[in-house]
């Protein structure tokens, strides 16, 4: 063989070898997340029906404010949540309590959202307390 033969070869083998990695890492990452997504699936439809557990809180920092849904940020992950006009606001700061707005609700606060899963899946919020 010669060396033009050898270098193709060479080539080949080692694109081979890395469409095989990478394609058994990229299976095993979407395995993965499918498995993840799948509890959170399971979870969702348990609190959903649950008569004991009635609901859930999201916190995090206000990084997003449109129209009156709030994007909440804890480090890399992000939730959006819907408010209803009918939604209680509450403002904590050490020695006041106060029933607030949703129009004091700011980029960069703290909030506490109060939640439950409705049973055909869709959140609710119940009450949020800006910390």
């Amino acid at each position: 063989m010669s060396n033009k033969t050898l270098i193709i070869v060479a080539i080949l083998i080692i694109a081979g070898l890395g469409l095989f990695v990478g394609g058994y890492l990229g299976g095993t990452l979407y395995q993965k997340e499918k498995d993840k997504f799948q509890k959170a699936t399971d979870l969702f439809e348990y609190l959903g029906s649950s008569k004991i557990i009635s609901s859930f809180v999201a916190t995090g920092e206000v990084t997003k404010i449109s129209g009156r849904t709030v994007t909440l940020s804890s480090g890399i992950e992000k939730f959006s949540d819907s408010i209803n006009e009918n939604v209680q606001v509450y403002s904590f700061a050490p020695g006041l309590q106060a029933v607030s707005s949703f129009e004091a609700i700011k980029i960069g606060d703290n909030l506490d959202v109060n939640e439950r899963v409705l049973s055909d899946g869709q959140l609710e919020v119940l009450g949020i307390i800006i910390r």
